[in-house]
């Protein structure tokens, strides 16, 4: 074992090297969605969250960003707290409806999906390093936010009740959470949630699961979407990139952002030993019921390496 440890950090320099030169390409606007549903900021353990994050980040310098926005930025020792994002959506990709009626058979176009993220700071870009994915759909799903669809887990069901509980089940185990939101907020309810959470995330919505190599389907989807002719444009510079690939969804003016509350209940077995951290979970300390329009893209390379 040892001998190959000297070729396997010099595999892993050349490629930070090539990654370095490359000039930073934005290939925007290749797809439209429209996401509905909660954002939730939880805190977790800050060691049980690192020890997480090493064992997937590797060379990457992503920290958490704790506790840097709203009126809860003195309440928690970031030393021991650590910050965890929790959503869970209805999506409809916009983009993915020409497709053939053979496609559609086999690729869902909406969708329920619930996601674990971490907020990061990467040589000043704020986004979120996706942990997990999963979604009840029994078609395959190609998430606009995410930079892998292989990452997304798909689960036997996603259970909402009308009392504001959603439940994710797999076998006998569960994942609960407790919702609640007002979709008819005023406009200083709104100001506030905005400002905490594009403080946090930025104001566009940048998102990667590095690192896990970039891919969107094309080898599914092929000709049916325009951005697949795209990304077969710049396939060597993607290649170069290799998992440095964020997703970068600009906001439109059809968007509607209002407070809301998440609880986390419950994580049994499956959710448990695919997200650990979250058995250490404190509480939630802000939260926010969206309805936007996204127009997405892709931004590479997109992290700074230490």
């Amino acid at each position: 074992m040892a001998t190959k440890i000297p070729v396997l950090m010099t595999f892993v320099l050349l490629w930070m090297n090539v990654v370095y030169c490359m000039e930073q390409i934005h290939l925007k606007d290749l797809r439209q969605l429209r996401i509905q549903g909660i954002a939730s900021r939880i805190t977790v353990s800050r060691n049980a969250l690192k020890d997480f994050l090493d064992n997937i980040t590797g060379v990457c310098d992503l920290e958490p960003f704790l506790f840097k926005s709203g009126s809860n930025e003195n309440l928690y020792d970031p030393s021991l707290i650590g910050e965890v994002d929790i959503g869970y959506f209805v999506i409809h990709d916009h983009t993915l409806n020409g497709i053939s009626y053979k496609l559609k058979e086999k690729v869902a176009t909406s969708y329920r999906l619930a996601g674990v993220s971490v907020p990061f700071v990467s040589g000043g870009r704020h986004g979120f390093l996706i942990l997990a994915l999963f979604t009840d759909s029994d078609k395959k799903v190609f998430f606009p936010y995410s930079t892998n669809h292989d990452h997304i887990t798909y689960i036997d069901e996603i259970e909402e009740t009308e009392d504001g509980t959603i439940t994710l089940r797999h076998g006998n185990d569960v994942l609960v959470m407790n919702t609640q939101h007002n979709d008819t907020c005023g406009d200083n309810q709104r100001q506030h949630v905005r400002q905490d959470f594009d403080k946090i995330l930025g104001k566009q919505v940048t998102g990667t699961d590095y690192p896990l190599p970039f891919d969107w389907g094309c080898d599914v989807l092929g000709d049916d979407v325009d951005f697949c002719d795209i990304l077969k444009e710049n396939k060597n510079e993607l290649e170069k990139a290799g998992p440095n690939v964020c997703t970068e969804m600009t906001i439109t003016s059809q968007s509607k952002r209002c407070p809301a509350t998440m609880e986390f209940q419950e994580i049994t077995g499956f959710f448990r030993n695919a997200l650990p951290f979250l058995s250490t979970y404190f509480g939630s300390f802000e939260a926010e019921w969206i309805d936007r329009e996204h127009g997405g893209g892709i931004i590479f390379p997109c992290l700074i390496f230490s």
